[in-house]
């Protein structure tokens, strides 16, 4: 969580400097723009991907980092769909934070069911456990 919070404020201060300010245009500021924009997608998502894959298997850190990398790149659609949620949910923060916690409370709902479908959980409509009697001789 500490790295996932130090590498989001850098990509943060990044950037409030690239468009915070008013700089001259040049070709320069249109590369670090759009260099910092990729990076920021890159860092949605795999750190969509990152804590959730903690929580759900027993890894070390380092599988759990290279595992969010794989489901990043193999499953695009819900990688796409989790960085959308990202982007919706500091939009709705931003916008209207009067009416931001139904629409984040939404989002999570969206995002738990997108992971779900990602690690491949199932739920079973039927959740009693299945009696066996055994017998011993």
């Amino acid at each position: 969580g500490l790295l996932l919070m130090v590498i989001g404020t850098v990509i943060a201060a990044d950037l409030w400097v690239c468009w915070g300010f008013q700089h001259e245009p040049s070709a320069v500021v249109s590369v670090m723009r759009g260099l910092t924009f990729a990076c920021s997608l890159l860092f949605f998502a795999w750190g969509s991907y990152l804590l959730p894959g903690l929580a759900q298997f027993h890894v070390t850190n380092r599988q759990a980092i290279r595992n969010a990398a794989v489901w990043a790149v193999k499953k695009p659609f819900i990688t796409l769909s989790l960085v959308l949620c990202k982007f919706a949910a500091v939009s709705a923060m931003i916008l209207m934070w009067y009416f931001c916690f139904p629409v984040l409370w939404i989002l999570g709902y969206i995002e738990a069911a997108l992971l779900n479908k990602a690690f491949g959980v199932r739920s079973d409509p039927n959740p009693e456990p299945e009696h066996q009697e055994i017998y011993y001789e």
